[in-house]
């Protein structure tokens, strides 16, 4: 959650120094630093994940595609997933009872 929160915020930050780029021109040179700034960023933080995806497949621990799974897997998405069937096995049991009731 706090990499969604950080993601959304670092988006903002960039329309907001591109907007300003555009059209409002206030500190453009300092603004254009910190947007290549990000840039960079951003670039080297890919080339270091496809090189740390790369090893864990060298390693023979898992195969390259177990690794791009690796950056998509989220803990609170196995929760959530876990919470959903848990209800649909409630709904489908009231369901069955509501059924048996009517038969009967």
């Amino acid at each position: 959650m706090k990499r969604r929160i950080l993601a959304w915020i670092a988006l903002i930050v960039f329309l907001v120094l591109f907007i300003n780029l555009l059209f409002f021109h206030y500190r453009s040179t300092e603004t254009l630093v910190i947007m290549l700034f990000y840039v960079l960023f951003l670039i080297m933080k890919k080339r270091a994940d496809n090189a740390e995806r790369e090893e864990l497949a060298n390693q023979g621990s898992m195969d390259a595609d177990d690794a791009d799974e690796m950056d998509h897997t989220d803990d609170t998405k196995v929760e959530d997933d876990n919470n959903v069937s848990d209800s649909i096995k409630e709904n489908v049991n009231q369901v069955n009872k509501i059924e048996d009731d009517i038969n009967e």
